[in-house]
């Protein structure tokens, strides 16, 4: 849990480290981002509102919420102490810190 901060400072200040030769792939991912962004939209103004589809994209958003990972998190921990694998306490250690990143 200590590299968090360190990973974090990573995390925000690389736009501050972005050269020129990065504009390979920065431009067609900023363009594609663009466009993604602007048909969705236009998607969800086509679709209108449904209360069956509300209901269904909570109950799928569910399934990210702090007590489905941090419940992942304990089980790979544990799991990983009671059959003395080092590398799974450290997992479930890594899949708490991104999903609370995410």
């Amino acid at each position: 849990m200590p590299q968090t901060g360190h990973d974090q400072t990573g995390i925000w200040t690389s736009p501050l480290r972005v050269s020129p030769r990065d504009a390979f792939w920065l431009v067609p991912f900023a363009a594609g981002t663009a466009v993604a962004l602007h048909y969705d939209a236009q998607a969800q103004q086509n679709l209108g509102i449904d209360k069956s589809r509300i209901d269904t994209s909570n109950i799928i958003s569910g399934f990210g919420s702090p007590y489905a990972t941090l419940g992942g998190t304990a089980g790979l921990y544990f799991l990983g102490l009671g059959t003395h694998m080092s590398a799974l306490p450290k997992q479930g250690v890594w899949e708490r810190r991104r999903s609370s990143i995410l």
